[in-house]
C-alpha cells in the first residue's frame, strides 16, 4: 500500500477555477488578531502586565495601551502600526477561509482523494473511504475523488463535480463521487475508460443503492457504496458491445480493449516464429536436393471432355401478397428514428463535453 499524506485543504490560485473552491468551504470568521485576557491587565501585584509581550499578541491589547492619566498620548497608535494592522486583517480573513477539520485526504501518489467539503462525516468514514478509494485506484489505475460540499458557489452538482475533478486530475482517467448538501443531489462523473465501465445502466443502480443511504442521512454509507459497487463493475469489466454515445455531436465510439504485451506472450510468439521458420527453411532445401523427373507435356484433348444437358424451367403460377404501410407507425412498432438498437442490444454510455473541453459521462440523484 502506497503511503498517505493529510493534507490541509487550501484555495487554489486566483482565476484558476472560477470561484467555486473559494466557495467550498464557507469563511470562518477572523475572530481577533489577538486575545488580551483579565489576568494578563494591569494590577497593583504585577504593574508591568499592562503592556503584553509581542510575542503573545499580534497588536497592542485594547485594556493596556488605553489612555490613561500616565499616557495620555496612548489614545492614538502610532501610524505605522494602524497600516500593519490594515494588512494584517485581509491576509488572516484569506488564511483562515477553510475552517478547521475540512482536510483533505490523499493516497496512492494524489491520485486518490477525499474532501468534507460540506462537515457531513466523522474521521472513521473519511479513513474508510480513503481505504476504498484506494483499492479502488490499485486494481483499476484511475484517479478517484470522494468530495462532499454544502455550497456549490451557484453551479449545479454536475458543474461542480466536473470542474472539481477537472481541476485536481492529472490525466482525466477516473470519476469523481459528489454528495452536493446544497443542491441536494448525488453525482459521479467519469472521465476516461471509466465511461465505458459506468455504463447508463450501471450508473442507474449504482445511484440506486446510494439514494437508500443519502435519504436517511448516512452520508457515507452513500459514497461508500458508490466506491463498493463501482469496484465490482471494474472486477466484471466492459460489458461486451459496450459504446459511447456523444449527446453533442450524435457519434457513436466503439470500445476498444487496450492489448499489452506480457513476457510469456513475448515468449510464445517469439517460438512460434522461430518454429515457423525452421520449418519452412526445411522444407524449401528438401525440394532443392531432390532430381525431378522428366515428364511429357500436358494434354488438353486427351486429358478434358466436356458434356452439356438440356434444362427447361416452364411457368405455372405466380403468387403476389399485399400489406398496406402505415405513414405514421404506432410508437413501439421499430419504425426507425430510435437511441441505439444495433442490432444486439448494446449498452450504452452517454457522455457530454464538459466547459473545460473534455469527454465526461455521469449521472445524478436527487435525495
Amino acid at each position: 500500500m502506497r503511503g498517505r499524506d493529510v493534507l490541509r485543504a487550501g484555495l487554489p490560485a486566483a482565476g484558476s477555477v472560477k470561484r467555486v473552491f473559494a466557495a467550498a468551504a464557507r469563511p470562518a470568521a477572523v475572530r481577533s488578531v489577538a486575545t488580551c485576557p483579565a489576568a494578563e491587565g494591569p494590577t497593583a501585584a504585577n504593574p508591568a502586565a499592562a503592556r503584553p509581550a509581542a510575542v503573545r499578541s499580534a497588536a497592542p491589547c485594547p485594556a493596556a495601551e488605553g489612555p490613561t492619566a500616565d499616557r495620555p498620548t496612548a489614545a492614538r497608535p502610532a501610524p505605522a502600526l494602524a497600516l500593519a494592522l490594515a494588512l494584517a486583517v485581509p491576509a488572516l480573513t484569506l488564511t483562515l477561509a477553510v475552517p478547521a477539520g475540512a482536510e483533505v485526504l490523499e493516497a496512492g501518489g494524489g491520485d486518490v482523494r477525499v474532501w468534507d467539503g460540506a462537515g457531513i462525516l466523522t474521521s472513521f468514514e473519511e479513513n474508510e473511504l480513503l481505504e476504498a478509494a484506494e483499492a479502488l485506484s490499485d486494481e483499476s489505475g484511475f484517479e478517484i475523488m470522494a468530495v462532499t460540499t454544502d455550497d456549490a458557489g451557484g453551479l449545479s452538482a454536475q458543474e461542480y463535480a466536473e470542474q472539481y475533478f477537472e481541476y485536481y486530475s492529472s490525466d482525466y482517467e477516473g470519476g469523481i463521487y459528489l454528495i452536493d448538501m446544497d443542491n441536494r443531489e448525488l453525482y459521479v462523473a467519469t472521465y476516461g475508460d471509466l465511461r465505458y465501465v459506468l455504463t447508463d445502466a450501471r450508473l442507474d443502480l449504482l445511484l440506486d443503492d446510494a439514494y437508500e443511504y443519502a435519504s436517511s442521512g448516512d452520508y457515507g454509507g452513500a459514497l461508500l457504496v458508490m466506491l463498493r459497487d463501482t469496484q465490482q463493475y471494474v472486477e466484471e469489466g466492459v460489458q461486451e458491445g459496450t459504446v459511447l454515445y456523444d449527446e453533442d455531436t450524435g457519434s457513436y465510439t466503439y470500445y476498444e480493449e487496450k492489448k499489452t504485451v506480457t513476457p510469456t506472450n513475448l515468449l510464445v510468439s517469439l517460438g512460434a516464429a522461430l518454429a515457423g521458420f525452421f520449418s519452412l527453411f526445411g522444407s524449401v532445401t528438401g525440394r532443392y536436393g531432390m532430381k525431378k523427373k522428366e515428364e511429357a507435356p500436358f494434354s488438353l484433348r486427351d486429358n478434358v471432355k466436356m458434356q452439356l444437358t438440356r434444362v427447361e424451367d416452364q411457368y405455372v403460377r405466380n403468387f403476389v401478397t399485399q400489406r398496406r404501410i402505415p405513414r405514421n407507425p404506432p410508437p413501439g412498432s421499430g419504425g426507425g428514428g430510435g437511441h441505439f438498437g444495433g442490432g444486439g442490444g448494446g449498452h450504452i454510455s452517454t457522455t457530454h463535453h464538459t466547459s473545460g473541453g473534455h469527454s465526461a459521462g455521469g449521472g445524478g440523484r436527487k435525495f
